[in-house]
C-alpha cells in the first residue's frame, strides 16, 4: 500500500479522542495560572527550526510578519483565524483579503525518500528554475525519511501562468527525480488548470510579550463562574484538568453550562464549539466547550462586549 501523507497548509484535521468521538458535547478546561501559559494557550505557534517542513508551512505568515504585510497567489490562504501567531516573542494578527485572481495551476507536488534509483531523468536542485525551487523546497527541509515503496508526501501547489512557462515541472514534468545535497529522490507531479486568487497577508502587532498578551486577554474575555448548580459544579470539577464528554443531548446541567459560556465574550467561537477564559475556584483556566448539538442553529452565540464580561462573576 501506498504510504501518502497529504499535508494541506493552514488546515488541519484534528481527530477527537475515541471516547469522545461520538459526545453530544464536551467541556476540557486546561490550568493557565502564569502568563506563558496563557499566551500559549491562545496563541498558534511558527515552529523555530527553519529547517523543517513545519517552518516551511509558515513562510508566507513570517514574510508578513516581518514586512507587514505578503500577497501570495494560491488556491486557498493558508492563514488559520481566531488567534494570534507567536513570532520571536510577540503576538501577531494575521487577516487575509483576496485582492485578485490570475490563471494558473493547483495541485500537489509529491517526493519518494527511500528511492535506491530513479527510473527517469534527474535535475539538480540548484539548476531549477526559482519556481521549481521553491515548490521543492518544502519537501527537502529534513527530515528526509521514507519506509515504504512509493510517495511519502505530497504538498499543495501553486503555480501562475508566467511561473509554469518557467518551470520543468508543471504543467508537464520533464524530470522523474531531483538530486539534492548528494541524494536523490523521485518525485511526483499532480496539477491541473485553476484560477488562483492573490492573497493579501496583513499583519498587525498585537502584544510585545506573554505577559502583555495575558493581561489583554484577562481584561477582555475573563469572568468568573460561580453559583454553580450541583449538576453544573460536578460537570465542571470533572472537566478540570482535563475534559469532560456529554454522550447524549438533553443532559440538564451541561445545557446550563453552555448556555451561561453562550453569553460570555468567547476568545475565539465557531458554529459548534468555543474558548473563553474562565476563573473558577480561585484559579484561572482556558475552556474549551464543544456545543454543536445543545444550541440550535437559530439561536446563535451571544457574543458580549469586553465592559459586559470583564471581572464580572456568573450569576
Amino acid at each position: 500500500m501506498t504510504h501518502r501523507l497529504v499535508l494541506a497548509f493552514g488546515s488541519l484535521l484534528v481527530l477527537a479522542a475515541l471516547g469522545g468521538c461520538s459526545a453530544a458535547g464536551s467541556i476540557s478546561m486546561t490550568p493557565v495560572e502564569d502568563s506563558e501559559s496563557l499566551a500559549a494557550e491562545a496563541s498558534r505557534d511558527i515552529p523555530e527550526d527553519p529547517n523543517t517542513y513545519d517552518r516551511h508551512q509558515y513562510r508566507d505568515i513570517e514574510r508578513a510578519i516581518r514586512a507587514g504585510s505578503a500577497t501570495v497567489n494560491a488556491t486557498h490562504s493558508t492563514v488559520d483565524p481566531g488567534l494570534p501567531y507567536e513570532y520571536d516573542g510577540r503576538y501577531y494578527n494575521v487577516s487575509t483579503a483576496v485582492v485578485g485572481q490570475q490563471s494558473g495551476y493547483g495541485g500537489e507536488i509529491g517526493i519518494d525518500y527511500n528511492t535506491s534509483s530513479v527510473d527517469g531523468r534527474v535535475v539538480a536542485y540548484d539548476q531549477l528554475p526559482d519556481s521549481d525551487q521553491r515548490a521543492l523546497e518544502p519537501l527537502l527541509a529534513p527530515p528526509r525519511e521514507g519506509d515504504e515503496p512509493g510517495t511519502d508526501i505530497d504538498i499543495p501547489v501553486a503555480y501562475t501562468d508566467t511561473e509554469a512557462s518557467a518551470s520543468v515541472l508543471v504543467p508537464n514534468r520533464t524530470y522523474d527525480g531531483v538530486r539534492y545535497q548528494g541524494e536523490t529522490y523521485a518525485i511526483t507531479v499532480d496539477v491541473e488548470r485553476a484560477t488562483l486568487d492573490t492573497y493579501r497577508y496583513d499583519a498587525t502587532l498585537v502584544a510585545t510579550g506573554s505577559q502583555a498578551y495575558a493581561r489583554q486577554l484577562d481584561r477582555r474575555y475573563a469572568f468568573t463562574l460561580s453559583n454553580l448548580s450541583e449538576n453544573e459544579s460536578a460537570i465542571v470539577d470533572q472537566a478540570v484538568g482535563g475534559t469532560h464528554y456529554v454522550e447524549e443531548t438533553g443532559d440538564p446541567g451541561f445545557e446550563s453550562l453552555v448556555d451561561r459560556f453562550r453569553h460570555r465574550r468567547p476568545v475565539t467561537v465557531s458554529e459548534s464549539e468555543g474558548s473563553w477564559l474562565v476563573r473558577y475556584d480561585g484559579r484561572r483556566y482556558w475552556t474549551e466547550v464543544r456545543f454543536d448539538q445543545y444550541v440550535p442553529e437559530d439561536e446563535p452565540i451571544v457574543v458580549a462586549t469586553a465592559d459586559d464580561t470583564t471581572g464580572s462573576p456568573d450569576n
